[in-house]
């Protein structure tokens, strides 16, 4: 069952279920389907945000290395230029 779904389509399968039966009036069925929904909607939300959250960090970390890694080759690249500049071979 989604969280998403209409009481309408999902009323079938609740009807097989037996736990159905034990909730007195038509009302109250409804109602506790409407809160089941509620509370399901946000729970994948709040688990998307605390994961996002934790992906985040290292992701920051990956980010930071990678730019200290392409300074290091721009370093190396910009020694090799200077040292083919004064060499008179590359004059």
């Amino acid at each position: 069952m989604t969280p998403f779904s209409r009481w309408e389509r999902e009323l079938p399968k609740l009807l097989a279920d037996e736990r159905y039966l034990v909730v007195p009036t038509l009302k109250e069925r409804k109602t506790l389907f409407d809160e089941f929904c509620r509370t399901q909607a946000k729970a994948p939300a709040k688990a998307g945000a605390r994961a996002a959250g934790k992906a985040a960090a290292p992701a920051e970390v990956e980010e930071g290395e990678s730019a200290a890694d392409t300074s290091k080759e721009n370093s190396a690249a910009d020694e090799a230029v200077t040292k083919a500049a004064a060499e008179k071979a590359f004059r």
